[in-house]
């Protein structure tokens, strides 16, 4: 991923996450470094330079949870991303409720 799409990404996560201030920017990018780290390798052919809008959203989400717990978390870049493996495998083969007619 290269250093431009990093700063975007973590910008747009800040956004989506209602981080308004910069106290924090170290961590978030961290946050998000290590969860597109783990979107890479649980998505064939991922590209974090070519995102979806679908992968972003995960993305966002993925750290907003990351940074809404991260007194449990840390600052440990390879903690944050056994958590965010978790979560990303979690939301792939959590069981998707079926919608019915009736």
């Amino acid at each position: 991923m290269t250093a431009d799409t990093l700063a975007k990404l973590t910008a747009l996560t800040k956004k989506y996450a209602r981080i308004d201030y910069t106290d924090d920017d170290d961590l978030v990018e961290i946050m998000v470094d290590a969860v597109v780290e783990s979107m890479g390798e649980v998505i064939p052919g991922f590209n974090a330079d070519a995102m979806t809008g679908r992968q972003k959203i995960i993305l966002f989400k993925s750290v907003k949870d990351l940074y809404d717990d991260r007194e449990k978390y840390g600052k440990e870049k390879q903690q944050l991303k056994i958590a965010a493996s978790s979560m990303l495998l979690s939301e792939i083969y959590e069981p998707k409720a079926v919608q019915t007619d009736g």
